[in-house]
């Protein structure tokens, strides 16, 4: 083995000397970066023009998509775009990603910045509710206000309404009421610098006690005025728009007045301005009846506040049918005349957009509109925007990629004769890698397969791993559907399996060589169900292929099973077997005792709560022996997981809700033999605050080694954002726990969820986990990694001092080559402490304080400090020109009070360069 030399360790303490807050930058698997339309729901878009470019934003749920889960519930989400609608940015970016629920954004361009306002999620001393917040956008997409502006701590039971600029401050719109039920429109300025400029809201308009309720705020800037639109049921009962104009320091000029009046009901009034005149649109449905048709309706409004186009408005659209769906109008200035654009039902049911011109002397030029993207689809909550070069853009939420399923935001461009030009998806992302599953292979290697998603289309992708965590080979396709859920994989000694599921088309499966290549033509048809699993059965070559497969009585979701030949691919049972009969919501299989393992989450009824964790031993005939369980039905026992050890021992794992439905546990219990003797008690894995979630489990040839998703780091928003990072701990095979405060894997802002974990059966961990990357190129759910164990380059040697938080753990993870990503983190350490890494190209393992200090202090980094929670991570790209088997030593020194000596010492890590 190699010494290194003092140039290259100083070069290395540069290379990790954090920023002001340090982050966990994992391993991530390379390939699978093709761009589209991004996963889950997009919805409610808005446009505001600004310089030369244009910014769209809208709420967005990619972070938690409907196949795996609540991760940060809805998003604000972004794109800027030239003059001609292409994005200038290569995916959408985030503008918030806050905690809880952010939705309904608006946005407004002062000259310099745009501003985005959202209403979003916050906590209060003993609560959660609605704020109104915002941040700053630059030019070049930079998000200025990383913390948002806080414009409105609590919403109550007001609404929303627009955001417009003078040119210098922003005005943000909304309503509320006060403590005598009176209705109002409030208005807050936001200096150009981000700074509140009114603690108090001003008073724009009073509409007055219920039933007068404004409904609908819209507002917009033309010469020095504001002018505020919303829609106010009257006492006569019917819905009228009704204005109000403001100065820029939001003082009244004159009174509130009717901009639409008439006997049918005038709603969601959109205001727009050409600089020196607005425009208002507005909806008209009818009250002959139920369902009355949706219109489109408009007028010039000057700055003094006179309606030049007086009630009823000019008719942009009116097909005078049914359709209460249709219509929420919006409208721009497109240099030289006014476009709108409007929702109008079709007969099949769906619903599309179209938009037609307004001369700026207020001449209908295309009544009834023109399609602006003729797809069958469902179009709806549209918003369009002039654009710099002249003519307009229209965007709009639109279900083409799944009808049925989420939008996605879809825009088209306008020319100044009113032809259209459709765009293409502006919320854009690579792939979102999740539903990931990992597999042994040959030569300690490993196989990873998951599902690959844009919108409306999965694919089932696969791709190899060395046992140092590096990438073997592209990724390879394995399968594709319109969705794809539960991917996991298997090894029989000579070749993998890959299964999934095709809603509503039942579990495919296709086998991969040992050299990678596809030995199936086209997918496997294997069974009819979903949530699939696969063990093989290395002794006959057999994969048994498990699944859960609704019955003919509700009440029943049973776990079925049935076999594939390795060897030839053919489905060697006429029928599938019965293994577990119950409303069954997560099954997993592992090879076990000449068999296979079953375990599975059953339920005594479709909506009982209540769950029990089933066991049954499957033959490689595929018959089933007797059941047995690991837990009381009474209790709350879900998402099983099954880890086989040496001696016919397995240690199934699964999530725990032990009192409340806030907060889970990981427990697990020992199974020995085909007859499946019970170990006498659980073993509590991670009890840690609030909850962990969704356990794998693995053996690496000497110990157990259990990962989890866990939310402890997120208390302050845990009510109502359940956000998790992934966490850790290795099991004897005699049931001690190592690392009962669990070791962090993970831990960012974003989300980590979904780990999966495979022993390379030499002292050796893989675990993967999605890791949300919300920056370019990628704004989706990315594969990451870490090696926990023998086989990685970093060898843990122990000699740690205790302090107040215990013995502080440092793990080290990344495959130490040039230009990748090595980290460093320090767990179980005296919280907001002072620290320092000593760095050395040798052992010393010299007593000191009452510890060991291991490396050779040739390097001594201070200035280090440990968040709350006792963690600290440190990442630097390791250096190019570093030998192979080169040794550098590494330990974390902590100020600890509760330490003899003042300083409590992590473990010493030794990387070993490969």
């Amino acid at each position: 083995m190699q010494s290194m030399s003092l140039g290259v360790l100083a070069f290395l303490a540069l290379a990790v000397t954090p920023p002001a807050t340090a982050q966990v930058s994992p391993t991530f698997l390379p390939g699978d970066t093709a761009i589209g339309p991004a996963i889950a729901n997009q919805m409610t878009p808005a446009l505001c023009l600004g310089g030369d470019q244009i910014l769209a934003v809208w709420t967005d749920s990619r972070t938690s998509p409907i196949t795996t889960g609540q991760q940060s519930a809805n998003d604000i989400f972004a794109v800027r775009l030239d003059a001609t609608g292409a994005p200038l940015d290569p995916v959408s970016f985030p503008v918030t990603m806050a905690g809880g629920d952010q939705r309904s954004p608006r946005v407004a361009w002062n000259g310099n910045h745009w501003l985005v306002v959202w209403v979003g999620q916050v906590s209060t001393a003993s609560f959660y509710t609605d704020g109104l917040l915002a941040a700053r956008v630059a030019p070049d997409g930079t998000v200025v206000d990383s913390t948002p502006i806080v414009i409105v701590s609590d919403l109550a039971s007001g609404t929303f309404g627009d955001v417009a600029s003078d040119g210098t401050n922003f005005a943000v719109f909304y309503t509320g009421w006060d403590a005598f039920a009176v209705s109002h429109i409030y208005a807050k300025r936001v200096a150009a610098n981000g700074t509140l400029l009114d603690a108090a809201p001003k008073n724009v308009a009073t509409p007055g006690s219920s039933p007068s309720t404004p409904f609908g705020v819209s507002a917009a800037w033309a010469g020095n005025r504001y002018l505020v639109a919303w829609s106010q049921w009257t006492s006569s009962g019917q819905d009228n728009v009704r204005g109000q104009l403001t100065d820029a320091s939001l003082l009244s000029q004159g009174g509130t007045f009717n901009i639409a009046s008439h006997t049918d009901y005038e709603i969601h009034p959109d205001v727009a301005s050409n600089g020196s005149q607005f425009f208002v649109v507005w909806d008209r449905y009818n009250t002959c009846c139920v369902g009355g048709a949706s219109k489109t309706y408009g007028t010039r409004v000057t700055t003094s506040g006179s309606v030049l186009d007086a009630s009823p408005g000019l008719a942009i659209y009116d097909t005078n049918g049914y359709g209460f769906q249709g219509s929420s109008p919006a409208v721009c200035w497109d240099g030289t005349q006014w476009v709108a654009s409007w929702t109008e039902p079709e007969f099949n049911g769906g619903l599309r957009v179209n938009a037609g011109r307004i001369s700026a002397s207020g001449v209908v030029l295309d009544f009834n509109g023109f399609e602006v993207d003729p797809m069958p689809v469902r179009q709806e909550a549209s918003a369009i925007v002039g654009r710099p070069s002249g003519g307009s853009l229209v965007a709009w939420q639109d279900s083409r990629a799944l009808v049925g399923q989420p939008n996605d935001i879809y825009a088209s461009s306008i020319d100044a004769a009113g032809t259209p030009v459709a765009l293409g998806s502006l919320a854009d992302s690579a792939p979102s890698q999740v539903n990931a599953d990992s597999a042994a292979g040959p030569d300690g290697s490993a196989i990873l397969a998951w599902s690959s998603m844009h919108s409306g289309l999965s694919r089932v992708m696969a791709q190899r791993v060395s046992r140092m965590g590096v990438a073997l080979t592209a990724p390879l396709e394995v399968g594709s559907a319109s969705v794809v859920n539960s991917v996991h994989v298997a090894w029989d000694g000579t070749r993998w399996i890959v299964v999934w599921d095709e809603y509503p088309n039942g579990v495919k499966a296709r086998r991969i060589a040992a050299d990678f290549t596809l030995l199936d033509a086209a997918p496997i048809a294997v069974m009819s169900g979903y949530s699939p699993d696969v063990a093989a059965d290395a002794s006959t070559g057999v994969f048994l292929v498990t699944a859960l497969v609704p019955e003919s009585n509700p009440q029943f979701v049973n776990v079925r099973s049935r076999r594939v030949s390795g060897s030839s691919g053919t489905v060697l049972d006429g029928t599938s077997a019965l293994v577990g009969s119950s409303y069954a919501t997560a099954q997993r299989v592992e090879s076990f005792a000449g068999g296979f393992l079953v375990a599975w989450e059953w339920h005594p009824t479709h909506d009982n709560p209540w769950s029990n964790v089933g066991l049954r031993f499957v033959s490689t005939a595929n018959v089933a022996g007797a059941q047995s369980s690991l837990s009381s039905p009474s209790t709350y026992n879900a998402r099983p997981a099954i880890a086989v050890g040496d001696d016919g021992q397995a240690l199934v794992v699964w999530q725990k809700n032990p009192s409340t439905s806030i907060t889970e546990d990981i427990l697990g219990r020992f199974v020995e033999g085909a007859n499946l003797t019970l170990s006498a008690a659980n073993v509590t894995i991670s009890a840690a605050a609030r909850s962990q979630q969704s356990p794998t489990a693995a053996w690496d040839g000497t110990q157990y080694l259990v990962s989890w998703q866990d939310t402890r780091a997120n208390s302050a928003n845990y009510l109502f954002d359940r956000r998790t990072d992934i966490y850790a701990a290795r099991v004897t095979a005699t049931g001690t726990v190592l690392d009962p405060n669990g070791v962090a894997l993970a831990i960012g802002f974003e989300p980590e969820a979904w780990p999966t974990a495979v022993g390379l059966g030499i002292g050796s961990t893989l675990i993967t986990w999605s890791d949300f990357e919300p920056q370019a190129p990628s704004s989706a759910y990315r594969l990451a990694y870490t090696l926990f164990g023998g086989s990685s380059p970093w060898v843990d040697l122990a000699h740690g001092k205790p302090g107040v938080a215990g013995t502080p753990k440092l793990l080290g993870s990344g495959p130490l080559q040039a230009g990748t990503t090595a980290t460093l983190t320090t767990s179980n350490a005296a919280p907001s402490a002072f620290t320092a890494l000593v760095i050395g190209a040798s052992a010393l393992n010299l007593p000191y304080l009452g510890g060991t200090l291991v490396p050779n202090p040739d390097v001594v980094i201070t200035g280090f400090v440990t968040d709350p929670m006792g963690m600290l991570t440190i990442a630097g790209t390791w250096p190019a020109g570093v030998p192979s088997d080169v040794a550098i030593w590494f330990q974390s020194w902590i100020q600890d009070p509760a330490a003899f000596g003042g300083l409590s010492a992590s473990n010493g890590l030794e990387a070993i360069t490969p």
